[in-house]
C-alpha cells in the first residue's frame, strides 16, 4: 500500500473503520486534506491523459514498436 497520508485500517476491522470516518466527520481539516489527496491521486492514476499514456503503450507493445 502506498504511503498517501491516509487513513488506512485493516480489512474485517469495522471498529477501526467507524473509528476512521468518525474522526473524518469531526475533523475539517484533516478530511479536506485527505480528499485533496485522493483526488489529486484519482487525476494522475486516472486521468485521460495517464490512461492514453497506457493505451499508447499498450498498441505500441502489441505491434513490436
Amino acid at each position: 500500500i502506498r504511503d498517501t497520508g491516509n487513513l488506512l485500517v485493516e480489512p474485517g476491522e469495522p471498529k477501526a473503520l467507524a473509528e476512521g470516518m468518525l474522526r473524518l466527520v469531526e475533523r475539517d481539516d484533516e478530511r479536506e486534506r485527505v480528499g485533496w489527496q485522493n483526488r489529486k491521486l484519482a487525476e494522475k492514476e486516472f486521468g485521460w491523459f495517464s490512461i492514453a499514456d497506457r493505451y499508447l503503450k499498450l498498441y505500441r507493445s502489441a505491434v513490436g514498436d
